[in-house]
């Protein structure tokens, strides 16, 4: 039997297509996914194992420094806890290697200002700086530090320095000189004139130098601040006025003495708080009015 073309059955390739993309589904099917488990704060051997217990892998592992963190916890992760990430992907950690440390640098013999700058460039800090006198460390060098340099401290450490002041000179006699003349004396030495204070004396005249401090013949460094005490002259007193004593009759002059020998002093005005004025004389005499 002759079957014409135009009738004949054309085969539905609908199921032909369904069953090509059933195919591809089964070679490719979707990964299974995980929730990532946070490993932050855990030490990375520990991070690895929940990692793997999760299907997931550790990746790359950075050390960063932490002064927060112990050396060898995991500072951070990526993903993120909670996120989900197909099985067999990698965790990226970052591993604490404890706090910042630094190589402490050598200064000596480096003028201040560039050891401050060497110091400071390794992220240390500079701490007391003291002066001292040397004779052969110019003035302004560093003579010393501590930690001494190559040592291995933690960052922001002090560094302490010893700067030389140039060699040591002896501190100029200036007793028995006026203020004026001793400050003059200490700064020519290339001292310095520090406080100075006023005490009475009896021996010692207005306006000289008692004492001083450092004594004479010490050796100091250059900029040694030197202290003096200068005398006020001969110290003030109150007179007693007994009752029984005649009253001084105005415009008049009473000499008395004052209890005290062998005052080689200028006139000093007292007041007896009893409308009196006195004067002590240079030869230890008081007179009132």
């Amino acid at each position: 039997t002759r079957t014409d073309e135009s009738t004949a059955v054309t085969p539905n390739n609908t199921w032909g297509f369904g069953k090509l993309a059933i195919d591809l589904a089964a070679a490719n099917p979707p990964p299974l996914m995980s929730i990532v488990p946070s490993v932050v704060g855990l030490t990375t051997f520990n991070a690895d194992s929940a990692l793997s217990a999760a299907g997931l892998v550790a990746g790359t592992v950075t050390l960063q420094a932490s002064a927060t963190v112990p050396a060898g916890d995991v500072i951070s992760q990526s993903p993120t806890p909670g996120n989900c990430a197909p099985q067999g992907s990698n965790v990226d950690l970052i591993e604490s290697a404890g706090p910042a440390t630094s190589v402490v640098p050598n200064v000596v013999g480096l003028s201040l200002a560039v050891a401050q700058t060497n110091i400071a460039a390794v992220s240390l800090t500079v701490g007391t700086v003291t002066l001292a006198s040397s004779a052969t460390v110019p003035a302004g060098e560093i003579i010393s530090q501590n930690p001494v340099a190559g040592a291995i401290v933690l960052q922001e450490t002090d560094v302490n320095l010893v700067e030389s002041s140039g060699p040591a000179a002896p501190v100029p006699n200036v007793v028995g000189l006026t203020e004026a003349a001793a400050s003059s004396a200490i700064q020519s030495a290339g001292l310095i004139l520090g406080p100075v204070t006023i005490a009475s004396s009896n021996a010692v005249p207005a306006g000289i130098v008692i004492s001083e401090h450092p004594a004479a013949g010490t050796s100091v460094g250059p900029g040694t601040t030197i202290s003096l005490v200068v005398s006020s002259g001969t110290p003030a007193f109150t007179i007693g006025v007994s009752p029984a004593y005649p009253l001084i009759s105005p415009g008049l002059t009473q000499q008395f003495t004052a209890g005290r020998s062998g005052a080689a002093t200028p006139a000093l005005s007292l007041s007896l708080g009893h409308d009196l004025s006195c004067a002590l004389l240079s030869n230890g005499v008081v007179e009132c009015w």
